[in-house]
């Protein structure tokens, strides 16, 4: 029996191995003429039409929840005149005021330096849009980062979020995966 419980264990565990995500999952890339973001490994993602300027990548989690991987850059020059620190302030006002009206409602925002030319944030907002959802609320968690590039006049912006039925709790992996993915920033020639 000694000598089989190895090959037993040998022959059960690579089924049992986490992988990193579901078997086919493939990472999803967001690319724009300035730079590539990866959204996590998972099975089901929908790269959505995009523009030279953003593109998102958007995936269901049964019937009630959607996550979206978002990428945006923009010209530092024409979001504030070419200042670093504006640039940021700027660009934060804007998210901002994207979860502040028509069908969202903004419950928090909240805002950090996270690192050298990058600011971090999480919004959470109620979201009563929802096509073929008529009555349901949902809410809105949004993790995500903008960075300058001043030597490129560049406004990075990614974005992970998750948008549930109310009710629903939070998905365990969705702090994890939205990590990831602002982690996975890559700018062109850098």
């Amino acid at each position: 029996m000694r000598r089989l419980l190895p090959l037993l264990v040998a022959a059960v565990l690579p089924g049992c191995a986490d992988l990193g995500g579901p078997p086919n999952a493939e990472p999803v890339a967001l690319t724009l003429p300035s730079f590539t973001a990866t959204a996590p490994a998972a099975t089901g993602w929908i790269l959505t039409p995009g523009t030279t300027q953003a593109q998102a990548a958007v995936r269901s989690v049964g019937e009630t929840r959607t996550l979206v991987a978002f990428a945006s850059e923009e010209d530092m020059r024409a979001l504030a005149g070419g200042g670093s620190d504006a640039a940021l302030d700027r660009a934060a006002q804007e998210i901002r005021a994207s979860y502040e009206g028509g069908r969202h409602r903004l419950r928090s925002f909240d805002i950090t330096d996270a690192q050298d030319g990058c600011r971090a944030y999480r919004v959470t907002a109620e979201d009563a849009g929802v096509p073929d959802r008529a009555g349901r609320l949902y809410v809105v968690t949004a993790v995500g980062k903008v960075c300058v590039r001043p030597e490129r006049n560049l406004v990075a912006r990614l974005e992970y979020s998750d948008r549930r039925v109310e009710d629903e709790p939070p998905l365990p992996s969705f702090e994890q995966e939205a990590e990831q993915f602002l982690e996975s920033l890559r700018v062109a020639g850098g």
